[in-house]
């Protein structure tokens, strides 16, 4: 992301400045100096070294001899996390039996902003698949199909909207079909849409009481993840529909009051 040369003239609060410092610093795990950090964010340099200074101040960033870095108090924070601390530790020993049955990579992903987003993958031996992105978009992939078809009109809206800003479009009535079987199977198919080299089949963690919401009664989505056109996804498929069954039923016995115990205990922050 990069600031807009009518958003620098008209001006950006302050939050969005930091935020766009902190993205361009994220995307740079090793360091990234300042003049690169100014051209990434598209402020001025000035502005840039205070709002950069200014959170290394409080532990968000921290300098090297390589450049600005991400800071410790990150991964403090991220700890606490809903998806963190909660659904990663419930998913994490259905994952593991999953991918130690079928072989495939199996992954666990929320959504965002009209994309899908891996939050724990566990590799799988039957083939490699480390190249695929952690993000990918929700109306051309199977964790994004077992979403959708448990959100709202206006998430859905929202996840094609966002395929066609990036010049991916699905046709409305094509993916409201996929999302009709979706429904009836509880479970859905990779399309190929995303990429022809494989298969994939997810199904919904449906859990309102926990991140579910109105808007998204499904707050994440169980894959499995093999080569196109071979057996391996199909005998995985019931596999994966009973964990992510399994799943949402474990998170819908979590306390839903932050005073309650939970099975993963707060991490308090650092001094």
């Amino acid at each position: 992301m990069r600031i807009s040369d009518s958003e620098t003239s008209a001006g950006r609060d302050t939050v969005s400045r930091v935020a766009l410092v902190l993205e361009a610093v994220s995307e740079h795990p090793l360091g990234i100096g300042l003049t690169d950090l100014t051209a990434a964010t598209g402020m001025k340099k000035a502005t840039v070294y205070r709002i950069a200074e200014r959170l290394v101040a409080h532990h968000l960033l921290q300098q090297t001899v390589h450049g600005y870095q991400l800071g410790l108090r990150f991964f403090e924070w991220s700890r606490n996390v809903p998806v963190t601390r909660i659904l990663r530790a419930a998913a994490l020993p259905l994952m593991a039996q999953l991918a130690s049955r079928t072989g495939l990579t199996v992954e666990l992903a929320v959504y965002e902003g009209g994309d899908m987003v891996v939050v724990e993958r566990i590799p799988g031996h039957v083939v490699d698949t480390s190249a695929l992105p952690d993000r990918r978009p929700a109306a051309h992939t199977s964790t994004g199909l077992a979403i959708l078809a448990f959100s709202s009109p206006k998430v859905v809206n929202g996840a094609l909207a966002s395929a066609e800003a990036a010049g991916r479009p699905v046709a409305p009535a094509i993916l409201e079909s996929e999302l009709a079987v979706v429904r009836k199977n509880r479970v859905a198919r990779d399309t190929g849409r995303y990429d022809r080299r494989w298969g994939a089949a997810a199904a919904p963690v449906v859990a309102t009481a926990y991140l579910g919401t109105e808007d998204f009664p499904a707050c994440a989505a169980l894959c499995v993840i093999g080569p196109a056109n071979t057996p391996h996804v199909d005998r995985a498929t019931p596999l994966v529909r009973d964990a992510a069954r399994q799943l949402s039923h474990e998170l819908s016995t979590i306390p839903s009051h932050p005073d309650e115990e939970w099975p993963v205990p707060v991490v308090p922050r650092g001094t």
